[in-house]
């Protein structure tokens, strides 16, 4: 998929990334944006401090959660006390979407915010 993406000349830059691991940036990002990563096993929610710690203070993150995932592992669960357990980020907020439609699995798309 990167290398469809770098055909596309739309980005300035792509890399690949463990999100199991923190990502080391010099210059931090205002925003990310992650799609399909997201589901059954790794990375998972405890990881999702991860990609707010890649952002500026006030940097929005927006994820997106498997359905089928978000019920079967209890995603929701699991991010009861994210706000607790990372005192520099905040969940803003969980909306359920459309997401394989053609399987008929719906989605969870998260909002994040690196608040320090």
């Amino acid at each position: 998929m990167l290398e469809e993406a770098r055909a596309t000349e739309a980005y300035r830059s792509l890399e690949q990334h463990d999100l199991t691991l923190p990502v080391a940036t010099d210059a931090p990002y205002d925003a990310a944006i992650s799609v399909g990563v997201f589901a059954f096993s790794v990375p998972s929610a405890e990881h999702l401090v991860n990609i707010t710690h890649s952002l500026k203070p006030g940097g929005i993150a927006i994820v997106t959660v498997n359905g089928k995932a978000w019920r079967e592992v209890d995603w929701e669960s699991k991010l009861a006390d994210f706000d607790q357990n990372h005192p520099d980020a905040r969940l803003l907020d969980i909306k359920t979407i459309d997401y394989l439609t053609a399987e008929g699995i719906d989605g969870r798309l998260l909002t994040l915010e690196r608040t320090r």
